[in-house]
């Protein structure tokens, strides 16, 4: 449309036809100027064996991290690949996890390549994942907190849904957590036992501080409910799926306890 409008304007105003067909160019070089970008449509679901792979590179890495390799961290890897796998793929992923457990690998290209074909959420999954093996023995050490940061980082996975994550299995620093849930549940008769300190754990995970106003709340649980929406990693698995279902509760518990302190509806 803008490059017939030049045309005829240019040819009415200077009375040339020659004129009008330079105008006409003109406008159609304008035009493909303001032309959205085409979407990017390179990415697709990343393949669930490939992504089993990567995840075990990164056990390993959180597995070694302290220099122990403990039966209840390698339990709850059995565990989650036998109920994923199922019993002869299991059997073969373990075998493949002895082996890289074995093998030096260069992590920081792995993370990369895993960061450029999975989408966001796949990502957040692969980050709940680690943390929960992490916590598989009761406690998170330093050294496996900043192996999984380190993990994070290079993945390209943002400061802030690294912490979000992070306070679903820690807590902060206060206690009354333990295996990333807690310990005491306010109930709806009494407020009082819920404390602030909880209270900041929440407004971590949704991302926000205290400070935040009640729009602010409900848009970044909006957005935090998409990004950890279980049908966005349905593609890699039921258990998969299941895994992002319990955090996905964890974020509306959170969402809810806040709800009910500032009084929302």
């Amino acid at each position: 449309m803008i490059r017939w409008i030049f045309g005829i304007v240019g040819a009415l105003y200077f009375q040339s036809f020659w004129i009008g067909v330079c105008c006409y160019f003109i406008g159609s070089l304008i035009e493909s100027l303001l032309k959205p970008a085409p979407k990017n449509t390179s990415y697709t679901q990343v393949n669930p064996q490939a992504f089993t792979h990567d995840l075990l590179i990164f056990t390993a890495a959180v597995m070694k991290a302290d220099g122990h390799l403990y039966k209840m961290e390698l339990n709850y890897v059995k565990d989650f690949l036998l109920r994923n796998l199922g019993p002869e793929n299991a059997s073969t992923a373990l075998h493949e996890l002895k082996d890289i457990l074995e093998t030096e690998y260069d992590l920081q290209q792995v993370c990369r390549t895993f960061s450029r074909k999975t989408n966001s959420s796949e990502r957040l999954l692969m980050l709940r994942f680690l943390f929960g093996l992490a916590n598989s023995d009761g406690q998170i050490t330093d050294d496996e907190l900043r192996t999984i940061k380190y993990i994070s980082d290079s993945c390209g996975i943002p400061y802030m849904h690294y912490e979000s994550v992070k306070a679903m299995y820690l807590g902060g620093n206060f206690g009354g957590y333990n295996q990333g849930g807690y310990a005491n549940q306010r109930s709806s008769s009494s407020q009082s036992s819920y404390s602030y300190s909880n209270l900041d754990n929440d407004y971590k995970i949704l991302e926000i501080s205290p400070s935040a106003t009640d729009d602010e709340v409900k848009k970044a649980y909006r957005r935090l409910a998409k990004e950890h929406h279980p049908d966005r990693v349905a593609h890699l698995g039921d258990e998969m799926r299941k895994a992002a279902e319990e955090k996905f509760t964890k974020l509306n518990q959170a969402y809810e306890r806040i709800k009910d302190a500032r009084g929302m509806k």
